[in-house]
């Protein structure tokens, strides 16, 4: 089940979801190491100017 970007957008799903979603399917997205036998692969993208904002953990309180 593959829906449209434009169909997410209309269901109310965040803009950063969906443009990750987007990313992945244009490839911009590859794991290194990918993931094998149960253990979780490196997420690494390949657009970095994108993702600045979400290096650093915001504070809980």
């Amino acid at each position: 089940m593959e829906k449209g970007l434009d169909e997410l957008s209309h269901e109310g799903i965040n803009p950063k979801i969906i443009s990750g979603i987007a990313a992945l399917r244009e490839g911009k997205v590859r794991f290194d190491p990918p993931g094998f036998d149960g253990q979780y692969g490196n997420m690494v993208f390949t657009d970095s100017e994108n993702i600045q904002e979400f290096t650093t953990q915001k504070s809980l309180f």
